[in-house]
């Protein structure tokens, strides 16, 4: 200005400041919605997998196919990310390497760029950390390599019984030097299932493990209280059983 005065008052400046946020959120949501239109058949799929509905296979590898878009364009929104992960591992677990390898070796490596992407968008998502875990185990196992995935699963979900059942599920696959370079988070898992895990819905988990890992469990179930060892007993699992 001529008299010297600054064209803008420090009193206008943080409505300027709100009016560019309000319109810097404005933006944001639009995308996000967007993004959630977009994938929204993703999403819809992922729900009736999850309610166990009969689904064709082609459909679900069609989508699987397209859930690689959602790490191309780095899309990072939780619940499409969620649902690209129930759609890619649904995919993974019908199809068979002895059958098709060539097939079942290509949606590995997108399972694993896919976990790799959804553990950079939700580095605390205990879940994507084991499910990256599975990936790398079936690939190749490098036990430390899994014991530091795994370790990064315990620390964010330590006490889901969801997934504590599916770490689970994976010490029951690996080999003995892999239990031992994870020996400390295989017996907090089983302890914390031992202890505290319904014992009917338990007991068929635990009665299937294999050689490698029955010395774990038995070490845990002999710390456990005799009251939890007797509950655990009626629902079928004990030390005799667990041969």
């Amino acid at each position: 200005m001529a008299d010297g005065r600054p064209f803008l008052s420090t009193r206008s400046i943080p409505i300027i400041v709100f009016a560019l946020l309000t319109a810097a959120f404005a933006v944001a949501a639009t995308m996000q919605l967007g993004v959630l239109v977009r994938y929204g058949h993703m999403s819809a799929l992922a729900e009736r997998l999850e309610k166990s509905e009969k689904i064709s296979e082609p459909l679900i590898h069609s989508y699987a196919l397209q859930a690689a878009d959602i790490v191309t364009d780095g899309i990072c929104t939780s619940d499409v990310v969620m649902a690209g992960a129930t759609v890619v591992l649904a995919d993974l677990d019908r199809l068979d390497p002895v059958a098709d390898y060539d097939r079942w070796a290509a949606a590995l490596e997108a399972a694993d760029r896919y976990f790799r992407h959804a553990v950079s968008c939700s580095p605390t998502n205990g879940n994507f950390w084991l499910r990256l875990a599975m990936v790398r185990q079936a690939v190749a196992e490098r036990p430390e390599e899994i014991a530091r995935l795994m370790e990064q699963s315990v620390r964010w979900a330590p006490a889901e019984a969801d997934i504590l059942v599916g770490r689970l599920v994976l010490w029951n696959k690996v080999g003995p030097a892999t239990l031992l370079a994870s020996k400390a988070l295989v017996q907090h898992d089983l302890d914390t299932l031992l202890r505290y895990g319904d014992s009917s819905e338990l007991a068929p988990v635990i009665r299937t493990v294999r050689k490698n890992l029955l010395p774990y469990v038995h070490a845990i179930v002999l710390l456990l209280p005799s009251d939890r060892v007797e509950l655990l007993a009626k629902a079928g699992v004990s030390l005799s059983t667990l041969q």
